[in-house]
């Protein structure tokens, strides 16, 4: 997860790397345009979602109700991007990244960036981030929590710093509030469907690996009890 401004500096300092980069990808039915930070020299799927968040200005005294503004709007977003796909006659099923499609590309750009400004706020001191409308959160998960995906600033920042696998990363000041938004109470369990996940299957899709890894997860399990 990035603010709107370091991802754009991201994507800018990239622009000439000869060993990363970030690859775009179009999903119209979602609405979604969808950045995956990649190694250009290595043939391999792996790769690492970024999703953007906005400084947001509330318009109202419920954060419920602008949630399902947002919403609203990402629903005319969707439909958008439709529209323009239908008037061009171009369905690019098997071209995410519209690799094929420069105009296409070129016209869902302009409406994603439309929208984003439409949402967003230009004001940086507001107390607010909200999860960005080209991410995709179409769907009941979206409401995991009672607002959505609208935090307070002070819930995100300052970062605190979480040992993971012995290594250290930065989180969310209030990580309880902020998994919970994200996944419900599903953020304190071990997951028990490993191998249904559409990424696992995508790019391991190995019976043994599946085996191997629900093996992994009973142990670790184990240990914890």
């Amino acid at each position: 997860a990035m603010l709107r401004e370091d991802f754009d500096r991201l994507v800018k300092s990239l622009k000439d790397n000869e060993t990363y980069a970030i690859n775009n990808f179009y999903y119209i039915s979602l609405g979604c345009r969808s950045y995956r930070f990649v190694r250009k020299d290595l043939d391999s799927h792996c790769f690492v979602d970024i999703f953007v968040y906005d400084h947001y200005s509330p318009l109202s005294d419920d954060l419920d109700t602008d949630w399902k503004n947002l919403k609203h709007k990402k629903h005319h977003l969707i439909l958008k991007l439709k529209e323009i796909s239908k008037e061009r006659k171009e369905f690019p099923k098997n071209d995410a990244r519209l690799t094929e499609f420069p105009e296409l590309k070129k016209n869902f750009d302009e409406i994603i960036d439309t929208y984003i400004m439409r949402t967003k706020s230009l004001n940086k001191d507001t107390n607010y981030l909200v999860w960005g409308i080209d991410n995709n959160y179409e769907g009941p998960a979206a409401f995991a929590w009672n607002h959505g995906r609208i935090f307070e600033y002070k819930d995100i920042f300052p970062l605190r710093e979480c040992v993971f696998e012995g290594k250290t990363y930065k989180i969310p000041n209030n990580y309880e509030k902020y998994a919970f938004a994200e996944y419900g109470v599903r953020y304190v369990e071990m997951p028990k469907n490993m191998g249904e996940s559409i990424h696992f299957n995508q790019y391991f899709a190995g019976e043994d690996q599946i085996k191997f890894a629900k093996e992994l997860i009973e142990k670790e399990m184990e240990t914890d009890e």
